[in-house]
C-alpha cells in the first residue's frame, strides 16, 4: 500500500507538472504569435506601399531621361505597362478626363477598384471578398498633358511572409516544449524522490521517538527548509513534554509531603492520640499548618493555569507604578512593623499594565526577600525610575543570596536553591514563576542579580506608557 502511495504521488506530481508546462507554452505560443502577426501585418503593409512607390520613382526617373514631347508619352506609357505588370500588380493609365489609355491585360480589378485622376500622390488600402489591396495614385505632367498613373496590388507579402516563419517559429516552440517536458519530468523525479526521502525520515521519528531528527542537506531548497522547520519544532516539542515531565514530578513530589504529614498524624491520632490532649493539639496544627501550604500551592497553580491562558487587551490602562509601589509596601508594613522599605521612587512612572499584575509582581519580589533574610530588621530597597523609553524596576534584600550557578533556574517551577530550608520557610517555588509568566505575557525583560550571604537584587524593563 505504501508503494502504491509513493507511486501515486510521483504520476500526480507529474502529471500536474507537465500539464502546468503545456498549458503554459501554448499561452505563450498563442500570445506570440498574435504579436507576430500583428507586426507582419503592419510591416507588409508598409512594405507593399513602398515597392509600389518604388515603382512610381523608377517611372518618373525613366521619364525624365526619355524628355519626351506630347506625342511621345503615350506609347511610352503604354510601353510601361506592359514592360512591368505582373500577376498581382495592375497598372492603369487614365487622362485628364479619366478615361483608361491603358490598362494591364494580366487581372481586372476594375470591378471593385474605381479610377480617380489625382493631382497629387495618393495611397489607400482596398478590401474586396477578403483580400486586401494596396492603391498608390500618382500624377504625371507632361507640357501638353496631364495622366494618372493608377498601381493596384494585391497585400500577399503578409500571407508569404507569415506561412514562411510560421514553421520556423513553430518548430523551436515544439522543441523547447519537448525539452521542458524532459527537463519538468527530471524535477518532478527529484523532488518527489526527496519527499519519499522526507516521509521515510518522519515514519523514523514514529518509530524511533522525539530524539530522531530530520537530516540536514546542504543547500536552501524549500524542503531542507522545512526539515529545519519540523526539527525546530521537534525540539520545542520535547522541551515541553520535558517540562510537563518535571512538572509532574515536582508536583508529585510537593504532594506527597503534605499527604505524609497528614497519614502519620492521623495514624498517630486514631493509635493513642484521641486521649491525650497535647499530641492531639499538636497533631491538629500541624496539619492545619501543611493545609495551609497545600492552599497556597494549589492557588499559585491555578494562577500559573489562568497567566497560560490569558489574552493580553490591546487597550491596557496606563497606570502610575510609583502610586501602586506605595499601596504594596504599606500593606506590608502592616503585617510587620519591622520591615524597612527604602523606597526611591519617581513621582511619575507610567506604564501601561492591569494594576493587580503589577502588584501581584511587587508582592513576590518583596515577599522572596523577606522569606529569604534572616537578619533583623529586615529591610528592602525598591527603586523605580523612568528613564527615556522605558521604567526600571529594581527590587533588593539583603538575604542569603543565590548562587550564580542556581540563578539560570530559578524561574523554573517547583525549583528551590535549599529545598529543606525553602519548605521551612513555606515557599513551594512557584512565585519567580508565576512572575516570569506575567513579564512574558506582557514583553518585559527581567534580570537577577545576586551575591551569596549579600543579598539578590531582581531589574524588570518596562516600556513606559
Amino acid at each position: 500500500m505504501r508503494k502504491f502511495l509513493k507511486w501515486y504521488a510521483s504520476l500526480s506530481i507529474f502529471l500536474k507538472c507537465m500539464i502546468a508546462t503545456v498549458v503554459t507554452f501554448l499561452i505563450l505560443l498563442i500570445i506570440f504569435n498574435v504579436i507576430q502577426w500583428w507586426i507582419i501585418e503592419e510591416t507588409s503593409e508598409s512594405l507593399e506601399e513602398k515597392t509600389l512607390k518604388d515603382m512610381a520613382e523608377r517611372l518618373l526617373h525613366e521619364l525624365d531621361e526619355e524628355k519626351s514631347d506630347a506625342s511621345d508619352v503615350r506609347p511610352f506609357l503604354k510601353y510601361y505597362v506592359d514592360k512591368y505588370e505582373y500577376d498581382g500588380l495592375e497598372i492603369n493609365i487614365l487622362d485628364r478626363s479619366g478615361q483608361i489609355v491603358k490598362q494591364s491585360t494580366a487581372q481586372d480589378w476594375s470591378s471593385f477598384i474605381q479610377h480617380q485622376v489625382v493631382n497629387k500622390e495618393f495611397s489607400s488600402i482596398e478590401t474586396y471578398q477578403g483580400n486586401e489591396y494596396t492603391v498608390l495614385r500618382i500624377p504625371i505632367e507632361n507640357n501638353y498633358e496631364v495622366y494618372t498613373v493608377e498601381y493596384v496590388k494585391k497585400n500577399d507579402v503578409f500571407h508569404t511572409i507569415y506561412q514562411n516563419s510560421i514553421y520556423t517559429l513553430i518548430i523551436p516552440f515544439l522543441v523547447a516544449m519537448v525539452l521542458s517536458l524532459l527537463v519538468g519530468l527530471f524535477l518532478s523525479r527529484q523532488f518527489v524522490g526527496q519527499i519519499h526521502e522526507l516521509v521515510d525520515d518522519v515514519s523514523q521519528i514514529q518509530m524511533k521517538g522525539l530524539m530522531h531528527r530530520l537530516k540536514i542537506k546542504h543547500g536552501k531548497d524549500e524542503l531542507n527548509q522545512v526539515r529545519t522547520v519540523f526539527n525546530d519544532l521537534l525540539d520545542q516539542v520535547e522541551d515541553t513534554m520535558d517540562q510537563q515531565k518535571r512538572f509532574i514530578e515536582d508536583a508529585s513530589h510537593e504532594l506527597r509531603t503534605p499527604i505524609s504529614v497528614f497519614k502519620g498524624h492521623l495514624q498517630m491520632l486514631n493509635r493513642f492520640g484521641k486521649s491525650n490532649p497535647e499530641i492531639l493539639d499538636d497533631s491538629l496544627m500541624r496539619m492545619t499548618k501543611e493545609i495551609g501550604h497545600f492552599e497556597h500551592m494549589v492557588q499559585d497553580l491555578l494562577l500559573l493555569s489562568r497567566l497560560e491562558h490569558l489574552q493580553m487587551d490591546v487597550n491596557l490602562p496606563t497606570q502610575n507604578l510609583t502610586v501602586l509601589v506605595k499601596e504594596v509596601t504599606e500593606r506590608f508594613s502592616v503585617i510587620d512593623d519591622e520591615i524597612i522599605f527604602d523606597c526611591q521612587c519617581d513621582e511619575i512612572c507610567q506604564v501601561k499594565i492591569m494594576p493587580e499584575h503589577f502588584i501581584q509582581l511587587l508582592t513576590i519580589f518583596i515577599d522572596n526577600g523577606l522569606k529569604y533574610t534572616t537578619t533583623s530588621p529586615k529591610k528592602i530597597c525598591i527603586q523605580l525610575h523612568q528613564e527615556t523609553a522605558s521604567v526600571i524596576l529594581r527590587v533588593r534584600d539583603f538575604g542569603i543570596g543565590i548562587p550564580e550557578q542556581e540563578l539560570m533556574h530559578i524561574t523554573k517551577r517547583f525549583f528551590r536553591v535549599d529545598k529543606a530550608r525553602s519548605r521551612s520557610m513555606g515557599g513551594v517555588g512557584l512565585g519567580l514563576s508565576i512572575a516570569n509568566q506575567i513579564v512574558e505575557k506582557y514583553g518585559f525583560q527581567m534580570a537577577f542579580e545576586s551575591t551569596v550571604n549579600e543579598g539578590t537584587t531582581v531589574m524588570i524593563t518596562m516600556p513606559a506608557g
